[in-house]
């Protein structure tokens, strides 16, 4: 049994071949009131069609979630770096501070 993916998004159903016959209806369409349409082959979405302005949103959330993967990745790196140095510390024998340095 295949399963549809779910489409979280008001998005209108498009045979290719209606597409193709009407393409610039629907790009004027896309310009005008930026609509959103997922483009159909034999009853499967092969492509989806956005505005500008979704493209753009799409673009910010994505540079968003680069910078908090890098955020995260910088913090898990001083973590370990101080984790490092405690253990250092307490193999020579000395005392170790038990909170990390964020």
């Amino acid at each position: 049994m295949t399963r549809k993916p779910i489409m979280m998004f008001r998005a209108t159903e498009l045979p290719a071949g209606v597409f193709r016959a009407e393409m610039a209806r629907y790009l004027r369409k896309l310009e005008m009131i930026g609509d959103r349409f997922l483009i159909t082959r034999s009853g499967q979405v092969v492509a989806g069609l956005v505005s500008p302005w979704d493209v753009q949103a799409l673009e910010e959330i994505d540079q968003r979630d680069r910078e908090e993967r890098e955020r995260r990745l910088r913090e898990r790196s001083n973590h370990l770096t101080w984790l490092e140095e405690a253990r250092e510390k307490a193999r020579r024998g000395e005392d170790v501070e038990w909170r990390p340095r964020f």
